[in-house]
This record gives structure tokens, sequence and C-alpha cells, in this order.
């Protein structure tokens, strides 16, 4: 075994088309130009990045290969991302089964080696036996492919021709499409910087940074497309949420900035006027809103404001005027579109705003500024979405938060390809149109399990992805959670008493939302939501069978009898719609709440809120004191259990019965170190997790 690897001339090329035949990794066939790996009459799918790195592996077999030479192969021209390296190891033991590491081992501080068998598959054992006969009839005489040669080559001219012409025309079509490459960090300091904006005249690329001695402060930074400078412009002893470029005064050479910050009881617009070298000028306040107010991205047009903010769970779109301070409600969500995007349009006279509509499927509608009419653009589909009006490129910059799209002036939908295993968001296009910019966010974190009856917390993952909404089965014999240790959201099943682990649903659509999973009695069945449409998983051990509705929107919280129906929550506007479903059956709406989660139970009801539990009927029959909260809350073992915050350090569990006529605290215990996301009478499950948000530019062509 050779630790430090082999050197360049003795590395074998993984880019190589003699590559892509097929070859045997133990007992696994390998086929790296289909991407597939075979294990009896399991078949299991790779990447095509993540096969190029296998193969890579499989030709330096027990020699360890070092992270920055397997990327400089794999990933010729971009910047060395060791995230892209953990993610496609990740995938390929998931994929080899190799839980205990033993395939596909890790060297600390060295690289990485693959110890296995590889050897070439013969190219007739490589079909199977339907393959085989198909090839056989290939092999008939070939008197009928002569004769179809000779009517190709018969094919008048004026038929070539218009083959021609319509080929011109479609790599016309497919060069609108923009294309993207040289991917840079703009920021890598410790402190997280985030939404970034051009400069209007495109020379420089404004970003919000967090300070470094005062968490709730935001300073405004300004640094060089071309990197030769970078200053602080602004700061504010408060959160500033997002910024966008205003009219600046005509008789000022400078620019003015808008930007919305969050207090505690109220949203406050503010601006402030730079000369052409970005010294401050004036500072304004412009209006605020009263309450505890939530905001999104918000855009300018001459001096109106025009945003979505969120107060108590209804978005409602604003027209703020800069002059007089005045504000005004343009668009209130219904049931068949909620907004929670807008962006600009070509159009001045009009927005485009984003929303979902009853099927959860993303609509881009473009809404007429001067009579209040509204047409939609395009329907996105089920995900979630940032959106940004490109001027330059007349259309649509979007985001899923993994991926770029962009939607041209015929709403045609269409996929800027570039490697990307982070959150991203807040994409925004240069004026002159000739660099984009995003904020990418790492998210890092591990789920714990803590025994009440045991000092230390168990650690449920240790990777350096996000682990988070872990759910205990009802025996407490296994967890499940959603992770993004392959690049995106999926969920996982482990056994605590071994640590063998299962993946039940791949995501292969890398939808952004997952739901926290919730099992059935039997521990057989899994319900969750994928941004917001109800989905189910009947698992065992090897074999995962997931059933995805499109028409069944909302987040299930409870299996009822055994497993046969879910409950689940749709939110509207101010309230919370509850229903019962049966597959292949309508849902059955059960009850409307302002406020509170409902548990069914064999008795009837109860409603939890933050402070109290009470009966269907509305009678109150446990409220926690003054100054505490109720963190969490399941029916188990037929009966309600609260978790409950007495104070930051200490917790109470307490257990109500199912008739809700007695109550009684069943033990305090040290308040977990991250965010509850169950528990039971025996333990705590919770998770933590840590940000780092940068900037990152590309360049367009």
């Amino acid at each position: 075994m050779n630790l430090n690897g082999p050197s360049q001339s003795e590395l074998n090329d993984t880019l190589d088309e003699s590559d892509k035949a097929q070859f045997w990794l133990n007992e696994t066939r390998v086929s790296p130009y289909t991407g597939e790996l075979f294990q009896g009459q399991l078949v299991s799918r790779l990447e095509p990045k993540v096969m190029d790195v296998l193969v890579m592996l499989a030709n330096n077999a027990n020699a360890v290969l070092s992270p920055q030479t397997i990327f400089s192969h794999v990933w010729p021209r971009s910047i060395y991302s060791p995230v892209s390296i953990r993610r496609a190891i990740s995938q390929i033991r998931i994929a080899l089964n190799d839980h205990d590491k033993t395939v596909l081992k890790t060297h600390p501080k060295r690289g990485y080696a693959l110890y296995a068998n590889v050897r070439r598959v013969a190219e007739r054992d490589s079909l199977s036996s339907e393959q085989q006969t198909l090839s056989s009839t290939l092999q008939q005489p070939r008197r009928e492919k002569g004769h179809l040669k000779t009517m190709v080559l018969t094919v008048s001219p004026v038929a070539l021709i218009c083959i021609w012409l319509f080929s011109v025309m479609l790599k016309s079509t497919a060069s609108n499409s923009p294309e993207v490459e040289n991917i840079q960090p703009l920021t890598a300091s410790p402190q997280n910087e985030y939404y970034s904006r051009f400069t209007p005249d495109s020379k420089a690329i404004v970003y919000l940074k967090t300070k470094a001695d005062d968490s709730n402060a935001t300073e405004v930074w300004l640094t060089a497309a071309d990197r030769s400078y970078s200053q602080k412009i602004w700061e504010h002893n408060a959160d500033i949420r997002y910024f966008s470029w205003a009219e600046a005064n005509p008789a000022s050479a400078g620019y003015r900035l808008v930007y919305a910050v969050a207090q505690p009881d109220h949203l406050q617009f503010e601006s402030v006027l730079f000369d052409r070298h970005f010294q401050v000028e004036s500072r304004q306040v412009h209006f605020d809103l009263a309450g505890k107010i939530g905001i999104s991205t918000f855009v300018t047009l001459g001096q109106n404001v025009y945003f979505l903010a969120k107060h108590e769970a209804v978005n409602r779109m604003y027209r703020g005027d800069l002059s007089t301070g005045k504000t005004e409600v343009l668009l209130s969500p219904t049931e068949q579109f909620n907004p929670y995007r807008i962006a600009l349009s070509a159009d001045k006279n009009s927005l485009t705003v984003l929303g979902f509509d009853r099927q959860r499927h993303s609509i881009i509608k473009r809404l007429s500024l001067t009579d209040g009419k509204s047409e939609v653009i395009a329907d996105l589909g089920p995900n979630w979405y940032f959106i940004n009006y490109v001027e330059a490129l007349n259309g649509y910059l979007l985001s899923d938060g993994k991926h770029l799209q962009f939607l041209d002036e015929s709403n045609q939908l269409k996929d800027i390809a570039f490697e990307n295993y982070d959150f991203l968001h807040f994409p925004s296009v240069s004026p002159n149109g000739k660099l984009l910019t995003f904020t990418q966010t790492k998210l890092q974190g591990n789920a714990y399990i803590h025994w009440y009856e045991q000092d230390e917390a168990q650690h449920l993952s240790n990777s350096n992805r996000h682990t988070w909404l872990v759910s205990l089965s009802p025996s407490g014999k296994y967890v499940t959670f959603v992770s993004n240790r392959n690049g995106y959201a999926q969920i996982f099943v482990k056994v605590l008493t071994d640590g063998r682990e299962w993946l039940v649903y791949a995501n292969q659509q890398q939808h952004l939302a997952l739901s926290q999973p919730v099992w059935n009695e039997n521990e057989t069945k899994l319900a969750f939501a994928r941004n917001g449409l109800l989905t189910t998983v009947e698992w065992q051990q090897n074999n995962h069978q997931a059933v995805n509705e499109t028409q069944i929107v909302g987040t299930p919280t409870q299996w009822l009898d055994q497993g046969s129906r879910i409950l689940f929550e749709r939110k509207s506007a101010d309230e919370s719609l509850w229903f019962e479903y049966a597959e292949g059956h309508d849902p059955i709406h059960k009850r409307t709440l302002k406020q509170g989660r409902l548990v069914v139970t064999n008795a009837g009801h109860f409603v939890v809120t933050k402070r109290e539990v009470q009966r269907g009927n509305g009678q109150t029959i446990f409220a926690a004191p003054e100054h505490q909260r109720i963190v969490a809350h399941k029916w188990h073992k037929n009966a309600l259990w609260l978790l409950i915050e007495q104070s930051a350090s200490v917790y109470h569990l307490r257990q109500i019965s199912a008739e809700g006529k007695t109550s009684q605290l069943i033990r305090t215990l040290p308040a977990p170190d991250g965010t509850v996301s169950d528990f039971n009478e025996a333990g705590v499950v919770y998770s933590d997790l840590e940000a780092d948000k940068d900037i990152v530019t590309l360049e367009l062509r």
C-alpha cells in the first residue's frame, strides 16, 4: 500500500475514453458510461462526476489519492473544493453499501484509497441475455441495411438543405442560454457576508456583513468587480435585511441605497446617499411598519419601494413612497395565489410576482401597477425559487437553492450548468450582463440523542454537512432524519443499537424543502412533505417505496389508525387548516385553528399552543407557568407528552392522560445544547447548526 499515492507519471487518468468500459469492483459490476452499479438484482446510479471519481480510484486501486489530485483530474477547470470530493466519496460509499468504510477508506490528512479486486468486464459478459439476443438480431444479413443506405443517398438536395437549416436553428436557440465560467469567491472572512448586488455602473459589488464584535449590527461593504479594492461604506447598529438601489436626486451625481432594518417591534426603511466615490453624503428615514415583521427581497421603481412583508403569518405586498412615507397594500394572499418573491419586469409599469398556487407550484405572474391586473408568465412546478430580472439578458435568473436557471423572453426555462454543492441564494447579474453573483451558504451541523439516564449526549451523525429534523420511532429502536450529506436534502433511517443506516428517500428531483418525517405506529411507514406536497415511504431494511402525492398540499404531523390515515396541516393566510387523509380518498377537513397545533386521540383531540393545552371544546387543561413555554409535544403510548422550557438551562417532561383528566411531571432534565426535534419518555433528540456565508462570482459568456 502506497500512503504517499502514485506520482503524477504513475497516475492513471480517469478521463480517458477507454475508461468508459465496464469493470468489476469485487462483486459489483460498474458501468461508467451509464453511471450504473449492478449488485445482483439491485441497480444504483451515480452522477457523471461522481462516477469519474470512482473510476479514478478504481484505476489506482490500493493507492492513496489526495483530494487535490482527484479534484484536479475530475474538475480540471474549477477552483479546488473539498466539499465536492467529500460529497462524491459519500455517494460512492452509499452506492457500494460501504457503511463501515472498509472498501473506500479515508486516510486522515492523506486522502482516499479503494481496496477492492478491480478487473475488466469482457464485452460478451457485459451483455444481458436480452442484449445478446438483440446483438444477434443486429448481425443478420445486411441486405435491408444496404437498401436503406441507397435510399438515404437518394434524398433530394432540398431535404438536405432543410435539415441543415433546422440544425442551425437548434444551435441558435441553444446559444440563447447563458453560460458561466471561472467561479471565484469574492469574500472569505470569518464573518458572514451575504446578499450581494452590483453597483449601477457594474464596476463593484455591494454586500452585507455581520459585524465582528456585535452580531446584531450590520456593515455594508463594497468590493471592486476586479478585486482591486474593498472598503466598508456604511454600517448600522441593527439588522439590515436587504437593500436596493434607488434613483438619486437629479442634482446629485451619486447613488442612493435603500435598505430595510429589522427592529424588535417594527420594520424601518431608510436610505443613504453616496457621492460617486461612495462617501456618505446623507441618511434619511422614510417609513416603518409596526409589529414583528418579516421581509423578503424588495425592489425600487422611481420614488417607490415594493416589498413583501409577513405579519402574523400573512405575506402581503406593499408599496411605500420614499418621498411621502405613505404605504399601501397592493396584493394579499389567496388560496389560488400566495406570493413569496417579487422582482422587476421588462415593463416599467409592472412587477414580477412569484408565488404558490393551490398545488404548491411556483407561478410567475406579471402584475400591472396601473390597473392591478395580473397574467401568468410561467409555471415552475413544485419547487421554491429566488428570482431576479436581468435587463441585459431580457429574462429572469432563477435559483432553487441548488441550481441556476434562466427564463428567457419566450418563457423557455433553461439550465445554467456549473458545479455547486452548497445552498445558493440571492443571485443577480451585473447591469452590463458580464458577471453573476450569489450568496453561497455552507451548512454544517450534527444530530444528537441524550438519554436522560446518561450524562453525555451521543452523536447520531458526524459529518461536515448538515443533519436535522430527527424523529424517534415509537419503539425507540430507530431514528429518521434529513441530511444534505450528498449535496441536497435526503431522508435516512438509522438503527440506534448498531448504527446501520439506509437511504430511504433519495429526492432525485432535489426538492429544496423536506419536512420532518413522521413514523407510523408499526414503524413501517414515514410521512413528510416535499416543498409542501405530501409524500409517504413504505420501508424495509432493503426495500423502500415512495409515493409522491401531486395534489395533497400540507405538512403531515401524525399517523392515525395504525398508519391507514394521516393528519396534516395546511397553512392558509392567518390560519391553519387541518385534514385527515387516506390514500385514494379526498382529504377530510377536521378543524381550522388561528393558533396552535392539532393532536388527534382515541377520545377526541387536543390543541397545543406555546403556553397551553386545550380540549377540542376550548377548555384549558394545562397552562405553563409564566415565562415558560412548550417546546415540543407528541402523542405517544396513548398519552400526550410535553417538553417544557422552564429556563435556559432546565426543561420539564410532562404527561397528560388521553382523556385530559390528569397531568403529571415526569422528570426534570438539563436543556439540550441545540434545537429539539423530538423526544420520548427515555431521551431527547436535537441538532446544532453552523452557517458559513460568502459571496461568489461567475463570469457570463
